[in-house]
């Protein structure tokens, strides 16, 4: 494979390569901006290799009437085909696709963050995910175009709207790949036929309707077990395991029905889908695993050897006598262990930006509980309690849990009527003027907790220190400190709850606000990761100024890193309304040059070599445009 092009690099004087960030047989995928769009994006995917000549005007007619059967597809949950590139890089042209850029996670990624939680994906979710991809399918079968390439990898949980988006066609790849027996002077050292996303399908990776039912029906599994389609099937490679996954017996047919098409179209799985009863109602994580690990004490386990070589009477008068007190007490150990997350020596990043927390089971504030919420009481009012069941519809769609939500609205409450703390709310006539106040909280943190990602709604009670740990460790391999992702949570948690913006400095992790505060982290992360809140800039001999343009929503932040050496001088301009902040700092952190600061100018010498950090957040309730150049000059020469 031919080397990447470099971050900076301008292709057809219009998509400024930002960086890779994937690659799939057939070469690389980039981030890249429009230039005379300002703030646009767009994903520039490679078709091969080399040209070692340029293609001749009737190659080029042949390729853009290819191109164009993609870009008339119109659909709003695929991504638009913008241009076709023959671009010139390393002394060789290349081939290019440029499409919409998704803002979004991958299913594959939903799926990794549930795994460390022991979790997958229920019934009800997956059932909402085909329902909203497979009219995708429809339309691309009704154009005559197979996707080929369908897997969690490649199902996009779009941010704007949570609406899954199919990306990274297999079959785009073979369309619009130049003809060997055509074009002689492409080489590469790949085959043609795009490969399989599955290694257990049973289409030989040849794009088909029948190949992406399939591969959508393996991709639900996938999701609903957590395992990979290959611990799924028998020995044989012909039937699948069903047995410990629990579903109703309609969506059962309809899952085996698309793992086996046959004659049947993506229309009729859909029609069949819609016809389907809902699953059962359940408010606890998925149980399916296939390998579950139960905690349990070495002690335990000597004493049931010893129990089973004794006479059953003995046994069963032994558990009568002492088996619940000790069963109680194993139990409760084990359920301690379990709930403490494995700490690891935390990096110096760590150390400097977080101090040491002991991790017990007082300060473990929200072990999972399953959804325990018990029913209104009847000596309400019928108006209370029907009250009481919306909120709790409410919450049950947001998938927040019970005691967490219980524990917030107690923080918030007992925050506005001090006066009201640790009492405990009676069904009495006297206090239904309290309880009023407490519906009222409810309501208005149930609205505050949907400008969450349902994924992070649904750890909110369980984020703990090692998940800090784990979020400023990626940050870290971003070149981005602890101080920087904390600049962007801050930011958004004090727009999303500004009555408590100032104690989030604290960073009290382990009450509920604590763990809103965790959930926004959690969110900032994946956009760093996504590339949505980050820039990296990279200053080439000759080339030493930049600039950063954008428009900042309320309550959202962006970093900017670029690595810098020790004596330049660098001078920083920010045009942008006083109401964006920003903060500058020093590869240690040693140096704290501005710091949520509404200045916009600074100039002056580098102290330390390495990847300088700014960021801008935004504290407005309105859209803000900001615009930040950046020179950087060497020092002069010391005269003789």
């Amino acid at each position: 494979m031919e080397n990447a092009i470099d971050s900076g690099k301008v292709l057809d004087h219009r998509y400024r390569i930002l960086y890779t960030f994937g690659h799939d047989d057939w070469g690389r995928l980039y981030l890249a901006e429009i230039i005379d769009r300002e703030n646009d994006r767009c994903t520039i995917k490679e078709l091969c290799d080399r040209l070692e000549t340029p293609l001749s005007s009737a190659q080029q007619e042949q390729l853009r009437q290819k191109f164009q059967i993609l870009a008339n597809l119109h659909h709003p949950q695929l991504p638009r085909f913008q241009d076709l590139l023959q671009v010139s890089v390393d002394e060789g042209d290349r081939l290019a696709l440029v499409q919409d850029y998704t803002e979004g996670l991958s299913y594959r990624e939903l799926l990794s963050a549930r795994q460390q939680q022991g979790r997958s994906f229920s019934e009800a979710e997956v059932r909402d995910l085909l329902l909203h991809s497979l009219p995708i399918v429809v339309y691309l079968h009704e154009q005559n175009l197979s996707h080929g390439n369908i897997c969690p990898e490649n199902i996009v949980l779009r941010h704007q709207d949570h609406l899954p988006v199919l990306v990274n066609f297999s079959s785009v790849n073979a369309l619009l790949h130049p003809d060997e027996s055509q074009l002689t002077a492409v080489t590469r050292d790949r085959e043609v036929t795009p490969s399989s996303p599955w290694p257990t399908s049973p289409f030989n990776g040849i794009p088909t309707p029948q190949s992406d039912l399939h591969a959508l029906g393996v991709t639900a599994l996938v999701l609903l077990s957590g395992r990979e389609p290959q611990y799924l099937q028998t020995s044989d490679n012909q039937t699948w395991d069903w047995q410990r996954l629990h579903l109703t017996p309609e969506f059962q047919k309809v899952l085996q029905g698309l793992l086996a098409p046959e004659d049947q179209n993506a229309a009729y799985f859909l029609t069949t889908l819609q016809a389907c009863p809902p699953p059962p109602p359940t408010h606890t994580a998925p149980t399916y695993t296939f390998s579950p690990v139960a905690v349990k004490s070495p002690w335990l386990y000597r004493w049931l050897g010893w129990g089973a070589k004794v006479s059953f009477v003995f046994l069963f008068c032994l558990v009568a006598g002492v088996m619940g007190w000790f069963a109680g007490k194993v139990w409760i150990n084990a359920q301690v262990q379990s709930a403490e997350p494995e700490v690891t020596p935390p990096s110096p990043d760590l150390l400097e930006s977080e101090p040491a927390i002991e991790i017990t089971p007082e300060a473990l504030s929200f072990p999972p509980t399953g959804d325990l919420e018990p029913e209104p009481d009847g000596e309400l009012s019928i108006a209370e309690q029907e009250r009481q069941i919306a909120l709790r519809d409410r919450r049950l769609n947001l998938n927040i849990d019970y005691d967490f939500f219980r524990e917030l609205v107690n923080q918030v409450f007992w925050q506005r009527y001090p006066e009201q703390t640790g009492v405990e709310l009676t069904n009495s006539d006297e206090d239904a003027f309290w309880r009023d106040r407490q519906a009222e909280i409810a309501n208005e943190m149930l609205n505050r907790l949907t400008s969450l990602s349902s994924e992070a709604r649904l750890n909110l009670g369980d984020y703990d220190r090692s998940n800090r740990q784990r979020w400023i460790a990626t940050a870290n391999d971003l070149h981005l400190s602890s101080r920087a992702l904390y600049d962007l949570t801050d930011a958004a948690f004090d727009y999303g709850f500004p009555a408590w913006a100032e104690s989030s400095s604290e960073r009290l992790f382990n009450d509920a606000m604590g763990q809103v505060w965790q959930a926004f982290m959690f969110e900032q992360v994946r956009y760093l990761e996504n590339g949505m809140a980050l820039r990296s800039l990279t200053f080439l001999p000759g080339i030493m100024s930049d600039r950063v343009a954008g428009t900042l929503q309320p309550g959202e932040g962006q970093a900017i890193v670029m690595e810098l050496e020790a004596g330049q001088i660098l001078d920083l301009f920010l045009n942008a309304n006083p109401d964006v902040l920003i903060s500058f700092y020093s590869p240690t952190g040693n140096t704290i040059f501005l710091e949520d600061a509404r200045d916009r100018t600074w100039m002056g010498d580098l102290p330390e070599s390495g990847y300088y950090e700014i960021t801008l957040v935004s504290t407005s309730p309105q859209p803000l445009d900001y615009s930040l150049s950046l020179s950087l000059s060497e020092p002069l020469e010391p005269e003789l």
